[in-house]
């Protein structure tokens, strides 16, 4: 356990302007402090009883990672320290999965899982993390090292939303010498994770190898490093607003854009406006995924349909827009299955249904199969209304179905007969105004 040595002549004006800070919060439901048991979450802890009273809902959550032989301590110490202000603490014990990011990145997904689950709990919930200004001030030297463009030097936001509830840093705009100070005012102990001194994490390597000795030399290093990161997030914004005015017209969607909205705009501001699309739709591209982006969909020929891979998603180009789909992987050629009506059929697309309607496909008689397949090539389809029949691969274009679609439509056959496209249209020869039915396809969730 710690306490500082040092107590500045300013702790009582530090203190004034946390407690304003807290005050100045907007009204919640419940307050939930992230609390590891370090210097700024016990900061915030205290700071936060001393705001509000007793009676109001304040609960701690500490998230025992189990990464450190102290872990079980510092969970006491939590406790503890809750017990002596009458916070309830939720100690909530994780797994961290190590994953291609590193330790430190999959400690911190876990604990924002945490997190959510519980601001998913209760509407309107509020949760405070005590980042302070030299976190913000690593944060930024990090992305800057990392090759971040204007929004990733903003550095941490002050507030975001998570889950159902709102997310909220505080304490951004003070130092961690600020904290001390606070601290050995308040006569508070905190607990220090050997981890932060091992130079093998960047951000320790960036605190203590690089920070400090800025530090020493310019004595306002962290501030003003700080205040860069305010500026670009300014600058983000008006990014953002020059996108919203770029994009703004009845093309634009949260899944589709036309490609002429963005060939109309000058080079940086076609790349600012397909970021900020992207992003919208919870993407966060590179700068080399937007130059190969625009590279492939902007300038290809009409006739080709190139897409680029997007996590799990596919970002494709087809008649004139850019179309963000799920992957879809096509079924095999040669499925082929009888379908008992009375049943729902399990097929690689999802499950198969036969729903009542008013006007749809006639019941088979006792002499037909109903027979499932997909596209296999040379389909012909008379559909109602045509006069006669045509390729099935013309027809699904004229219906504007995109063609990453069309070869995972359930095809519905009588015998030999094609009856019916999924749910996009009857052979006419087929068709029944009463007693009828309509195949449904629902996705497996």
């Amino acid at each position: 356990m710690s306490a500082s040595s040092k107590t500045p002549h300013d702790a009582a004006e530090i203190e004034r302007r946390l407690l304003s800070a807290l005050r100045g919060l907007p009204d919640f439901s419940r307050l939930y402090i992230a609390y590891s048991g370090g210097l700024d979450s016990s900061v915030l802890l205290h700071a936060a009883r001393r705001v509000w009273p007793a009676e109001a809902h304040i609960e701690a959550i500490h998230v025992h990672h189990g990464l450190s032989p102290n872990a079980d301590a510092w969970m006491e110490h939590c406790q503890k320290e809750c017990r002596s202000v009458d916070i309830r603490c939720h100690a909530h014990p994780v797994s961290v999965a190590m994953n291609g990011d590193g330790l430190e990145a999959a400690a911190r997904e876990a604990r924002y899982i945490v997190f959510e689950h519980y601001l998913n709990e209760c509407a309107g919930a509020v949760l405070l993390q005590g980042h302070h200004q030299n976190d913000q001030a690593e944060t930024i030297l990090f992305r800057l090292l990392k090759g971040h463009g204007v929004k990733g030097l903003a550095g941490i936001p002050g507030q975001r939303s998570l889950g159902k509830g709102m997310l909220r840093r505080p304490l951004l705009g003070f130092t961690r010498s600020e904290l001390e100070a606070l601290a050995q005012r308040w006569g508070l102990s905190w607990v220090e994770d050997e981890s932060n001194v091992a130079a093998v994490f960047d951000r320790n390597f960036l605190r203590n190898d690089i920070l400090r000795p800025m530090s020493a030399r310019w004595r306002n290093a962290v501030a003003m490093i700080a205040e860069t990161g305010r500026r670009m997030s300014e600058a983000a914004n008006l990014l953002d607003e020059l996108a919203e005015m770029d994009l703004q017209g009845e093309s634009i969607s949260a899944d589709e854009l036309e490609l002429a909205v963005l060939s109309g705009l000058s080079p940086h501001r076609r790349k600012n406006a397909l970021r900020y699309w992207l992003q919208t739709a919870g993407f966060t591209p590179s700068e080399g995924d937007l130059v190969e982006i625009l590279a492939q969909m902007l300038h290809a020929e009409g006739s080709r349909q190139p897409c680029y891979p997007l996590g799990e998603s596919v970002l494709r180009r087809h008649d004139g827009k850019l179309y963000i789909t799920e992957r879809i992987d096509a079924p095999p050629s040669e499925y082929e299955v009888v379908w008992p009506l009375a049943e729902a059929l399990l097929t690689p697309v999802g499950r198969l249904m036969a729903e009542p309607a008013t006007e749809g496909l006639r019941q088979p008689t006792t002499d037909e199969t109903v027979i499932v397949r997909f596209r296999r090539g040379g389909e012909r389809f008379r559909p109602k209304g045509r006069g006669g029949s045509c390729p099935l691969k013309k027809w699904l274009q004229e219906q504007g179905i995109p063609p990453w679609r069309r070869d995972s439509i359930p095809l519905i056959y009588f015998n030999d007969e094609l009856a019916a496209v999924g749910s996009y249209g009857i052979a006419e020869q087929f068709v029944a105004s009463e007693n009828a039915w309509l195949p449904a396809l629902h996705p497996i969730l």
